[in-house]
């Protein structure tokens, strides 16, 4: 099988608990959803096997890689061979979802977007976005995890600052790269 790949890059995790951490991502085509204030490419531009993909991965150097999309269970639900060779190879593996496809490959680290109904309700984060229709409280509740963060949308930080102030069980989380001025 080969997968739909957008690209695969080097560059510093932006958000959420490992911030600042360089890092492998592959990000795959395509999502189940369409939000309004996404800013992610879900095209295709390759189909790669697992083995093209090790290869890419291999030659950035980096031991921990983030499996993103899109939505990346799309893909990985039916064939999580990626997850476990790149694990076999010795990377550390995140995957960032939505959470509306069960994840059934074993990562090392699973961060959970929410902005539908999910069929996920564990994982190691829960990152919301803090749009004006958000209710952070709401995935708390639904999907236990060991931290939960809230991403301002936009550039709307007071909004964001202000929900951490009042709710000190959230952390804010900043798209770093972003600020950075990195890819």
């Amino acid at each position: 099988m080969k997968y739909k790949v957008n690209e695969i890059f080097r560059s510093i995790q932006g958000e959420g608990f490992w911030s600042g951490r360089v890092a492998v991502f592959v990000r795959l085509s395509g999502c189940n959803l369409s939000c309004h204030w996404c800013d992610t490419d879900h095209s295709m531009k390759y189909e790669m096997t697992t083995e093209e993909i090790a290869e890419e991965v291999a030659r950035h150097s980096c031991d921990y890689v983030v499996l993103t999309g899109g939505e990346p269970m799309i893909q990985l639900a039916d064939n999580p061979s990626l997850v476990m060779e790149l694990k076999a190879a010795g990377y550390y593996i995140a995957i960032e979802t939505n959470g509306t496809i069960p994840v059934a490959c074993p990562a090392n680290w699973l961060t959970i977007s929410p902005k539908t109904e999910v069929a996920i309700t564990h994982a190691d984060e829960v990152k919301v976005v803090l749009a004006p229709d958000a209710d952070p409280d709401h995935w708390r509740e639904r999907i236990n995890a060991s931290r939960y963060y809230i991403q301002p949308m936009n550039e709307d930080i007071d909004t964001a600052i202000g929900y951490v102030m009042q709710h000190p069980e959230w952390h804010l989380s900043l798209q770093l790269n972003k600020i950075a001025g990195v890819r």
